[in-house]
């Protein structure tokens, strides 16, 4: 087959009324056959515009496809699978 140029994405049908995110930190290290935190520095807007991740017919007013944060967690620990002793702050 011949190469061609290409390009992966994704478009939402709609936008819900409240947007939740969950950030995987994680990587599998392969030479330790095990899960990895990844703990290096994650920042994000205070207002996110996922006006480009919806056709543009589908959104009436800019302001439909504007967020604001509200919260944020945090989970303190492994990157081990548990039931037990997971924590969040």
């Amino acid at each position: 087959g011949n190469k061609v140029d290409a390009e992966k994405g994704m478009y939402l049908k709609s936008l819900p009324s409240i947007l939740t995110f969950a950030v995987n930190r994680f990587e599998y290290d392969f030479m330790e056959d095990k899960r990895v935190k990844l703990n290096g520095l994650f920042s994000f807007p205070v207002r996110l515009n996922m006006a480009s991740f919806v056709p543009s017919s589908s959104s009436t007013s800019e302001d439909e496809n504007l967020y604001d944060l509200l919260s944020v967690v945090i989970h303190r620990g492994g990157a081990q699978r548990r039931v037990r002793g997971l924590h969040h702050r």
